[in-house]
């Protein structure tokens, strides 16, 4: 008799607790975005149920509300009608719950409030902003919370390797995130923010070369500034240096003709029957500081229009055929072709998926029509250094690098005009062949 007591005290007791917590319904739920497809994200059902299942907790804890057990709010964007309702039984139902989610690109925020502050921290930090506005309606006349809410997204550490997605600031995860302290901050009327940041790892474009070949493997990180590097490699600390850009004209006629190789001069003769006029070496001094090795790097190329002209800069095309060098005083480290704008099918960029740069099990589809796109080198460097082949692949507007040995890979490296971070497979190449390629492979010519 005493534990059917008991038993019925404690069954009164949660019944009551659940009838304490009011429950509040979901209204208007907008979403959009001036600046990408990060609102695609609402389409991906795990996320929202999530998303469902964190609001309702967040409201019982910080309101003492709950929704509906059937709730499924669902956004819908700006410019169609209707809303985040998923029962039209709960139309005329209050309280109401209301949510606007707004995504701006940095330069869009800037106009959007008309902000003086295009050369600032701000531009260089932040790279979207985020705009959560929250009402909560007793009835259909008033209003009894109006909160809103401005997130800063920068990047935070990365590990990913791959070709980072300009348009889309977050991972799923990353969004889901963004979310749930927005919400936290928001139904807490104790907390006062307004604004606030979040540094979050950026998504990378999905491939079928970079994401499952780096999978796993230890990742290093380059301090690059002012054309001087700094990293670890095999445990020793590297610091690699390049000079200015420099050119030396050649010279074809006259008592000052530049001495060039018979098959050299043949090449440039026959590009000058096709047109072209101005020939120049173009010149870039590379230091290995650890090794003690300082190198000429020396190209011959065709440029567009003569140098010192007052116009925009020259296009440079490197003259086609093995003539380019890497020398070490007298002697010669490395002899290279160069080609530009090289395809290779079998490498793809799915631009309807992202990853988080680290784990194949993060590739997430963004979008829902398939967007694949071959690879095309921006330059392709095939030659030998030291006597043994190698090749470096440019591709992705000049930001990712594969290195070769003996048609091995041996690295993947990225990086915006200078190394970011680099991935080795080959514990077995030196570092002197390794930096001679990262000199080779960043020069400034090929930016």
């Amino acid at each position: 008799m005493t534990n059917k007591i008991i038993f019925f005290s404690v069954f009164s007791l949660i019944c009551f607790a659940a009838q304490a917590q009011r429950l509040i319904y979901p209204g208007s739920f907008r979403c959009y975005s001036g600046n990408g497809p990060v609102m695609n994200y609402w389409k991906d059902s795990a996320i929202m149920q999530q998303f469902t299942s964190e609001l309702d907790s967040l409201l019982q804890q910080k309101m003492q509300l709950r929704l509906p057990q059937h709730a499924a709010p669902r956004f819908v964007p700006f410019k169609k009608s209707g809303t985040g309702q998923s029962d039209a039984a709960d139309a005329n139902q209050y309280p109401k719950i209301n949510i606007d989610l707004l995504e701006f690109s940095t330069e869009g925020y800037i106009q959007q409030f008309n902000l003086d502050i295009r050369d600032t921290a701000f531009v260089r930090e932040v790279g979207s902003i985020f705009n959560l506005q929250l009402t909560i309606q007793p009835n259909a006349q008033s209003t009894s919370l109006s909160r809103s809410l401005e997130v800063f997204i920068k990047n935070g550490p990365a590990q990913g390797m791959g070709l980072p997605v300009n348009n889309l600031p977050v991972t799923a995860r990353g969004f889901s995130q963004l979310m749930h302290k927005s919400l936290e901050i928001l139904l807490d009327t104790s907390v006062l923010h307004e604004q606030i940041e979040m540094k979050v790892s950026q998504p990378y474009i999905g491939d079928n070369f970079i994401l499952a070949q780096t999978a796993g493997m230890p990742r290093t990180e380059v301090q690059s500034a002012n054309q001087i590097s700094r990293f670890t490699l095999f445990n020793q600390q590297q610091i690699l240096r390049w000079g200015p850009q420099e050119y030396r004209d050649i010279v074809l006629r006259g008592k000052n003709k530049t001495m060039l190789g018979t098959s050299m001069e043949e090449a440039i003769n026959e590009n000058r029957a096709a047109g072209a006029s101005e020939f120049v070496f173009l010149l870039q001094e590379g230091r290995d500081v650890v090794g003690d090795q300082t190198y000429q790097l020396i190209m011959p190329a065709q440029l567009s229009a003569r140098v010192g002209q007052v116009q925009t800069t020259p296009f440079i095309h490197p003259l086609s055929g093995k003539y380019h060098r890497l020398v070490s005083g007298t002697d010669t480290i490395a002899q290279f072709s160069i080609r530009r704008d090289v395809p290779d099918p079998e490498k793809k960029l799915f631009f309807h998926q992202v990853s988080n740069g680290t784990d194949p099990a993060s590739l997430y589809t963004i979008a829902e029509t398939p967007s694949v796109v071959p690879v095309r080198y921006d330059f392709l460097v095939e030659g030998e250094i030291n006597g043994t082949p190698f090749s470096i692949g440019i591709s992705s507007g000049a930001y990712i690098r594969e290195f070769f040995l003996n048609k091995q890979p041996i690295s993947i490296a990225i990086g915006n005009k200078a190394p970011e971070r680099f991935v080795i497979f080959d514990a077995s190449v030196t570092a002197t062949v390794f930096n001679a390629l990262m000199l080779i492979g960043f020069n400034s010519y090929f930016q």
